[in-house]
């Protein structure tokens, strides 16, 4: 019985990590980052992996979804960091600053009612020579609403990896 309790817990410890598994290194990320394209509209996503945040410091509630992706499109491509934020009530985020207190372009992308509160979908836009910064100290954006902010942090390698297969995807256009 004591036996079947161990295996039993390992077990779940194992499942529980296989979420993030992908995001542990850059050649994690690298692995699960992928590229979507519509031929229709002549444009193609790439995504990295979903990373969870918790915001529960200083008062602060709820967690997030968070992603870097880039949209490839006429040979611009758009580099995004992807906020799914998930709360109780709603922050209205409208904009976003980097680590230096500059102010990144913020797209709004969706706020709905869902069963257990509420989502709100937003992005900032972040340059090809952020990214590239963040692979060595990683990727801090401060998000600002009316009624709180949140900062999200992604780390150095979650950036390295991302950025690897995006140029490798990106190589022959």
């Amino acid at each position: 019985m004591r036996a079947g309790k161990t295996i039993l817990i390992v077990l779940i410890l194992l499942l529980g990590g296989c979420s993030e598994a992908g995001l542990r290194t850059a050649t994690g990320v690298y692995t699960h980052t992928n590229a979507s394209m519509d031929s229709d509209e002549k444009i193609a996503w790439i995504k990295g992996p979903t990373d969870k945040k918790y915001f529960a410091d200083h008062g602060t509630s709820g967690y997030a979804d968070v992603f870097l992706r880039t949209l490839v499109k006429d040979g611009h491509d758009t580099h995004q960091l992807y906020v799914a934020f998930h709360d109780e009530d709603w922050v209205y985020f409208s904009s976003a600053y980097d680590s230096n207190g500059n102010e990144l372009k913020f797209r709004e992308i969706k706020r709905q009612k869902v069963t257990a509160g509420i989502t709100e979908h937003f992005a900032a836009t972040l340059s090809d020579d952020y990214l590239e910064s963040a692979t060595h100290k990683g990727l801090e954006v401060r998000f600002v609403g009316k009624r709180g902010e949140r900062k999200v942090y992604m780390r150095p390698h979650y950036v390295k990896g991302y950025l690897k297969k995006y140029r490798e995807l990106t190589a022959t256009k």
